[in-house]
């Protein structure tokens, strides 16, 4: 009535770098992964799923120094509802936490310093029918939310998708579709969700003084309008 799988792994480098043996570029990270599945009854079943990982890169030269790390948290559960004839059910909840951290130094002076903090929730439901041997009709809805922080800057966003659609199957092969879906910044906004990632990564990318900043800062400003 029910599976899980966990998984490990460790920079290999790393142990021989521990073991004195120089392998000259020596990335660490190590993460941790599950996945629970567990039948609740005859129609319903439950997923409970997980990641955790982080890893550290430095890289010395000269004078220079360049440190990127980053660390991740996803945590998310499923619940699917499957009457093995007609219909078909599921809704998702999904947390992650990111975190990175970009650093270079030259002759011991900070010359670039870039630290990012974000936290994305994702909620969504989907159903499917068959109403005939080769007739299906699927609809669904679903909302991200971030919570983001860079540059001593918070920002928080939103990102709707929902969709209908009709499909019917001529063969494996041939399938014709029919519906609509929409996605955006927000259920009343003309906003793709493309669009909206470009908003949020050009100014994600801006800093203050900086002299190609003012561009990234436009461009955002542009894809916005």
């Amino acid at each position: 009535s029910g599976a899980f799988l966990v998984a490990y792994r460790y920079s290999f480098l790393d142990i021989l770098s521990r073991l004195g043996l120089n392998t000259g570029i020596n990335p660490k990270y190590q993460d941790l992964s599950f996945k629970l599945h567990r039948d609740l009854c005859e129609n319903w079943r439950m997923e409970l799923l997980g990641i955790w990982g982080k890893s550290l890169l430095q890289l010395d030269e000269n004078d220079a120094s360049l440190l990127t790390a980053s660390s991740t948290a996803f945590l998310g559960t499923a619940l699917h509802y499957d009457n093995q004839a007609h219909h078909w059910a599921s809704v998702r909840l999904y947390a992650n936490k990111l975190r990175s951290l970009s650093s270079v130094e030259q002759a011991g002076q900070r010359a670039y310093h870039e630290a990012q903090d974000e936290m994305r929730y994702t909620l969504s439901a989907t159903w499917d029918s068959r109403a005939r041997p080769n007739h299906y009709w699927q609809m669904g809805a679903g909302c991200d939310l971030y919570d983001m922080q860079f540059f001593s800057r918070t920002a928080r966003m939103y990102v709707w998708h929902v969709y209908a659609q009709d499909e019917y199957r001529f063969s494996s092969r041939w399938k014709l579709r029919a519906g609509w879906r929409l996605q955006g910044y927000s259920e009343g906004s003309a906003w793709t969700r493309g669009q909206s990632w470009a908003i949020y990564g050009f100014a994600m990318a801006y800093q203050p003084g900086s002299s190609f900043g003012a561009v990234l800062r436009s461009t955002s400003s542009d894809a916005g309008a």
